[in-house]
C-alpha cells in the first residue's frame, strides 16, 4: 500500500512539473521585449546601431555603418529621391530582410513567437529618413533616434503609448531633426527571425 503510495505521489510530481515547465517555456515565447535600454546605451553598441538594430534587436558592435533595412537582403540603400523614398519600398526591403513578418494594426495582438515594430518616414525632399519604434512588455514603445540613446518618449518627451499618435517632430527643436510625418504600417516580427549576426 505505501509502495503504491509513494508511486502515485511521484508520478503527481512528475505530472505537476511537466505542466510547470511547458507553461514556462509558453509564457517565455510569448513575452515581448524587454525595455532595457542599458544594453543599448552602452558607449560600445550606441553608436554603431540605430533605430533599425534596435527594433529587430540586432545589436551589434563590429558595424561599420548603422544598418538599413534590405541590407541583410544584400539590397543597395534606397537613394534619397522622391519616387523610391515610400512606404512601400521600405517595406517590401522588411518583408526580405525578415521573414515570416506580416502587416497588422496598433490594436491587433501579434502571435505569442511575434512582436510588434511600426515604421515611420520623413519623406521631405531635401532631409529624408526611416525611423523604427518596438513594443516592450509593459505596453510602451520605445525606440533609438540614430546613434543616440533608447528612449521610450516622443519628440515632446512624452511616454510613447502608439508611435502613431506620438510627436514625431524632431525638426522643431533642431534643425537637421527629422519631422516623420509619414505613417507606414505596423508589423508582426518574428521573435526568431533569421539573420545573420
Amino acid at each position: 500500500m505505501n509502495s503504491i503510495f509513494i508511486i502515485s505521489i511521484i508520478i503527481l510530481l512528475l505530472i505537476i512539473n511537466i505542466i510547470y515547465f511547458r507553461e514556462k517555456t509558453l509564457q517565455k515565447k510569448c513575452q515581448l521585449p524587454e525595455y532595457a535600454p542599458y544594453l543599448w546605451n552602452n558607449p560600445i553598441y550606441q553608436e554603431k546601431n540605430n533605430c533599425y538594430s534596435y527594433a529587430i534587436q540586432n545589436r551589434d558592435s563590429s558595424r561599420k555603418t548603422k544598418l538599413y533595412p534590405g541590407e541583410y537582403s544584400n539590397l543597395p540603400r534606397v537613394k534619397q529621391q522622391m519616387d523610391t523614398y515610400t512606404c512601400d519600398v521600405f517595406e517590401n526591403r522588411l518583408f526580405l530582410d525578415l521573414p515570416g513578418m506580416f502587416v497588422t494594426d496598433y490594436e491587433s495582438k501579434c502571435p505569442c513567437d511575434y512582436y510588434k515594430i511600426a515604421m515611420v518616414l520623413d519623406n521631405d525632399k531635401n532631409n529624408k529618413d526611416f525611423h523604427f519604434y518596438r513594443e516592450d512588455s509593459n505596453g510602451l514603445w520605445s525606440h533609438k533616434p540614430g546613434s543616440n540613446k533608447v528612449v521610450r518618449t516622443d519628440a515632446k518627451g512624452n511616454i510613447i503609448k502608439n508611435p502613431f499618435t506620438a510627436d514625431r517632430n524632431y525638426a522643431k527643436n533642431n534643425d537637421n531633426g527629422y519631422n516623420y510625418n509619414d505613417t507606414c504600417n505596423f508589423y508582426c516580427i518574428p521573435y526568431n527571425h533569421s539573420l545573420k549576426t
